[in-house]
């Protein structure tokens, strides 16, 4: 081999070199040099109407970058909640524990960063993900009501239904003495979308009818489909306006 070859061969093994020094010194400021499961999912969730659900998980992640790792800051953008770490020295080998708390209100896919600022190493991204699942509920617009005396008014009820397509079942009236209920066959408005979140949306109205003998009061009536799902909508029932 000439000399111009052991040269050009030397040069190329320094380029190797390093290319390889640097990887190595890449790899040891990546995150990557934390072993474990860096993504947390809830599955399902089951939610009540108006009520926010929280689900927590510690992520325990090994330090095998074969040095000492400090932790910056642990923080979130997101609405789900991190605490900090109680060692923010991680030795090699030493575990790294990240409690956090994701909340769900509302059906359909959450998935939220946590991220763990590890200073010139880089930052480490978490994740906590989870799908939300609203109940059966019903909505009644307007949310309260005023029927005069020997007239009526009429309320519209929405049915969600996050599990099916089918129509409601019968709807039960638990009318005040002296009023009366009447409504319209339900009716699809809106087809669910599961993916999305989106539930099968169903509507009725109800026309309320008084009495003109019934007595001005404050009261209320509700409304009960098979299985638990019902609400309530408030009455003010009046006395009719005279003229001056």
């Amino acid at each position: 081999m000439n000399r111009n070859a052991i040269i050009v061969v030397a040069l190329l093994g320094a380029a190797c070199l390093g290319a390889a020094v640097i990887a190595a010194m890449a790899q040891s400021r990546s995150p990557a040099a934390f072993e474990g499961l860096l993504r947390h999912d809830f599955g399902l969730v089951p939610i009540q109407p108006g009520e926010t659900v929280y689900r927590n998980h510690q992520f325990v992640l090994r330090n095998a970058s074969g040095r000492a790792l400090t932790i910056a800051r642990v923080f979130t953008t997101c609405g789900c909640a991190v605490a900090e770490p109680d060692e923010r020295l991680i030795p090699d080998g030493g575990e790294l524990r990240i409690d956090a708390t994701l909340a769900f209100t509302h059906s359909g896919r959450l998935a939220e960063p946590v991220q763990v600022d590890l200073g010139k190493d880089g930052v480490l991204t978490l994740v906590l993900e989870g799908t939300g699942r609203l109940a059966r509920s019903m909505q009644i617009v307007p949310n309260s009501l005023t029927v005069v005396a020997g007239g009526s008014s009429s309320v519209e009820l929405f049915f969600l239904d996050f599990e099916s397509e089918a129509a409601p079942p019968d709807l039960a009236m638990d009318l005040p003495e002296g009023v009366n209920g009447t409504r319209s066959p339900w009716e699809l408005i809106h087809p669910s979308k599961p993916s999305d979140g989106v539930p099968a949306r169903w509507r009725t109205t109800v026309q309320f009818s008084a009495k003109p003998s019934v007595t001005p009061r404050r009261t209320s009536a509700a409304f009960t489909l098979p299985g638990g799902v019902s609400s309530r909508v408030p009455l003010l029932i009046a006395a009719p306006e005279t003229g001056g």
